[in-house]
């Protein structure tokens, strides 16, 4: 079995300068790190998965975890768990190039947004336990 970067090596021309743009763009964001297995290169942004590029039969994939916001409130209000199944580009033209460039920058901005609810979360539970504290003080 070859690995990620045997594999990269036998690509033709196009699809590793496919590759490499999907990676250049990625590698702009601030804050990505990029780590590379023998499966696959994977970016991270803020430790969440931003994209996950594979060659599988000589064809590069962008795998992507994008969510839905609303079925996500779902899963998280009814306590279910739930496995969701991951967004595969194959770079096989310059237009899925370009989607899969989009993709990057939506996976990056749900990550921030997700982050600041949580952080907006956690400040509200915070001033409501201050709160309680206050008013358990004054009681007393």
């Amino acid at each position: 079995m070859l690995t990620h970067s045997e594999k990269y090596a036998d690509l033709d021309r196009e699809s590793k300068s496919r590759y490499n743009e999907v990676v250049a763009y990625v590698c702009a964001i601030d804050g990505v790190k990029r780590k590379q297995n023998d499966k696959c290169e994977e970016f991270r942004y803020c430790s969440k998965r931003v994209v996950c590029m594979t060659i599988k039969k000589g064809v590069v994939c962008c795998e992507y975890s994008l969510v839905n916001d609303q079925f996500d409130k779902y899963i998280s209000d009814n306590k279910l768990s739930v496995k969701q199944a991951a967004t595969i580009i194959k770079l096989l033209s310059a237009k899925e190039t370009e989607a899969a460039k989009n993709a990057v920058d939506i996976s990056v901005e749900t990550i921030r947004r997700y982050r600041e609810e949580k952080h907006q979360r956690d400040l509200a539970r915070r001033r409501e336990a201050r709160k309680r504290a206050n008013s358990d003080v004054s009681d007393n």
